[in-house]
Formats: structure tokens, sequence, C-alpha cells
């Protein structure tokens, strides 16, 4: 079991409510971790691009 502190000035909201959006933003944050880890999501050198008919021989097979 894990323990946290929250903190939030968010006097109008009930704490659950608080607390589902932390962990709803948590969950947002680890799917970004993950692909920034796996995929490179954060790798982008350039924004240039190719035409799908200029690179459609690397996928024919």
């Amino acid at each position: 079991m894990v323990e946290l502190s929250i903190l939030s000035d968010d006097f109008k909201r009930l704490a659950i409510v608080i607390i589902n959006l932390i962990f709803n933003r948590w969950i947002q944050e680890n799917d970004f971790k993950y692909l920034i880890n796996h995929f490179g999501l954060d790798q982008i050198t350039s924004y240039l691009y190719s035409d799908y008919k200029d690179i459609q021989y690397v996928f024919a097979g």
C-alpha cells in the first residue's frame, strides 16, 4: 500500500473528484512516457516529409 499526500487549493470540489482528476492525469503522463521510451515520440528531428508515392517501393515487397 502506498500513501500519498495531495495538495489542492480547489475548495469547491470534493476530495474524491480531485483525486480522480489527478490519477487520470498521471495515467496520461505515463502513456506519454511509454510512447517516448518505446517509440521515440519526442525524437522528431525535422518537419520535412516524404510523399507516399516516393516511398511506396519500400512497402511493395
